[in-house]
C-alpha cells in the first residue's frame, strides 16, 4: 500500500528510531530508506548515534535544509511485496467468438482500419495509425486484418458489459477501458524477432572502402505472434500480458482478457480501501504522536518553571539573610530616610522574588 510522506514527517521519523526498526514499520530495505532521505534531502543520524543514545547521551539534531527549487518536498512509499501471480477472473472466463471478417466493426475499430491505409511501416516492419481516435494497435500488414478483428470482439464484449470505451487525448494515445471506475489501457503490439543484421550496398560499398561496420549488428522483424497488454495508465505498470501461443492463439483468450480486467479493476479498487485506511492511520498516528510531543514540552515547561522556582527560593533565602545581616549592623534608629526607605524597597522585592511569598499574576 503506497503512502505519501513529506520532509519534515520523514525528517521526525529518521529521528525517531534507528534505521533498520524504521524501514522493518514501512516493509523498507534499509537500502531503500536511505534513498528516501537523499531523495528529499533529510539528514540522518550517524553511525553509532542510536548506540551514544541508548547510553543515556543527549546528542543535538542537525535541523532539517530548507526547500529549494531543486528538493523534493514529498516521495510515496511503496513498501516491498512478493511478486503476485496473474490474477484469477473472479468468474468463469466466457466463451467470446472472433470473426473470420470485419462485419459492421467497433466505430473505433473502423476508425483505426482507416486510418492504416496508407500508412508505410517503419524500419521494424510494424504500422503506427496516426490520428485521433485510433487504436494503440503496432501491428504488421500481414497481422493487420487478425488484429481488427480482435480488438473488435474484445471491445465488442466490454461494451455489451457496460463498459466505457474511449480514446485518450493528450500525451501518448492509449485505449483506455473503464472498469467500474478504474480506467485500464489495453495494447496491441505484435512481437518482434531479433535477426543478424544484412548489410545493405552502401552498407557493403562503405565497408569495402572504408572499413567500417554498420552502427547496429541486429535487426527486428515482426513475428506474425500478437499480444496485449493490459496497463495502468496513471503509473504505467504492466498489470498482465496475453500473447499467441502454439495451441492458445490470441482468438481464444479473449474472455480471458475480459475476466482479467474485470479482477484487476476489483483488485485497485481494494488496494484503493486499502490506501485510505493506511493514510488514515499514519494520520492518526501522526497525531497521536503530535499529542504526546505537545504533552512531553508541557511537562518540560513545567519541570523547567519548578527548577527556576527552587533557584529562586534559595536565592531569595541568601538576599533575606543578606538584609538581616545589614539590619543588625545599622538598627533602625540609625538610619536615614533614604535607608529606611532602602531597607522597604529591599525587603519588598524579596517577597516578590520569593516563589513562596509572591503574588502570582
Amino acid at each position: 500500500m503506497a503512502l505519501t510522506l513529506d520532509r519534515q514527517t520523514l525528517y521526525d521519523l529518521v529521528w525517531s528510531k534507528p534505521a533498520a526498526y524504521l524501514a522493518a514499520d514501512y516493509g523498507l530495505s534499509d537500502v531503500a530508506l536511505v534513498r528516501l532521505c537523499r531523495s528529499l534531502d533529510v539528514p540522518k543520524p550517524p553511525r553509532g548515534y542510536w548506540a551514544k543514545v541508548k547510553r543515556g547521551r543527549k546528542l543535538p539534531h542537525p535541523p532539517l535544509p530548507p526547500d529549494s527549487m531543486a528538493t523534493r518536498t514529498h516521495v510515496v512509499v511503496r513498501p516491498r511485496r512478493e511478486r503476485l501471480p496473474r490474477p484469477e477472473p473472479s468468474t468463469p472466463a466466457p466463451g467470446i467468438p472472433v470473426a473470420d471478417a470485419l462485419r459492421r466493426p467497433h466505430p473505433l475499430v473502423a476508425h483505426t482500419a482507416a486510418a492504416f491505409k496508407g500508412v508505410k511501416p517503419d524500419s521494424n516492419g510494424l504500422l503506427f495509425p496516426y490520428g485521433h481516435g485510433t487504436l494503440r494497435v503496432h501491428v504488421s500488414e500481414a497481422t493487420r486484418d487478425r488484429a481488427l478483428r480482435i480488438m473488435d470482439a474484445l471491445l465488442k464484449a466490454l461494451e455489451q458489459r457496460g463498459y466505457d470505451i474511449g480514446i485518450t487525448t493528450g500525451g501518448p494515445r492509449e485505449t483506455i477501458v473503464t472498469v467500474d471506475g478504474e480506467r485500464l489501457a489495453v495494447r496491441m503490439r505484435e512481437h518482434q524477432l531479433r535477426v543478424p543484421h544484412v548489410m545493405t550496398p552502401d552498407e557493403k560499398r562503405t565497408f569495402l572502402a572504408y572499413g567500417q561496420e554498420p552502427y547496429w549488428k541486429f535487426d527486428h522483424k515482426p513475428s506474425g505472434k500478437l499480444r496485449i497488454g493490459i496497463v495502468r495508465p496513471d503509473y504505467r505498470i504492466t498489470e498482465a500480458t496475453f500473447s499467441d501461443g502454439k495451441r492458445h492463439p490470441l482468438e481464444c483468450q479473449v474472455g480471458d482478457i475480459v475476466a482479467s480486467l474485470e479482477s484487476i479493476a476489483a483488485r485497485l479498487q481494494r488496494e484503493q480501501v486499502e490506501r485510505a485506511e493506511a493514510q488514515r492511520r499514519y494520520q492518526e498516528e501522526a497525531r497521536r504522536r503530535e499529542e504526546e510531543r505537545r504533552c512531553l514540552e508541557v511537562e518540560e515547561k513545567r519541570f523547567e518553571r519548578l527548577r527556576e522556582d527552587a533557584a529562586h527560593w534559595r536565592e531569595a533565602k541568601r538576599l533575606r539573610a543578606y538584609l538581616r545581616a545589614v539590619e543588625r549592623s545599622k538598627p533602625a534608629v540609625q538610619r536615614d530616610p533614604e535607608s529606611a526607605a532602602w531597607f522597604e524597597w529591599a525587603w519588598r522585592r524579596v517577597e516578590g522574588f520569593d516563589p513562596l511569598t509572591r503574588r502570582e499574576k
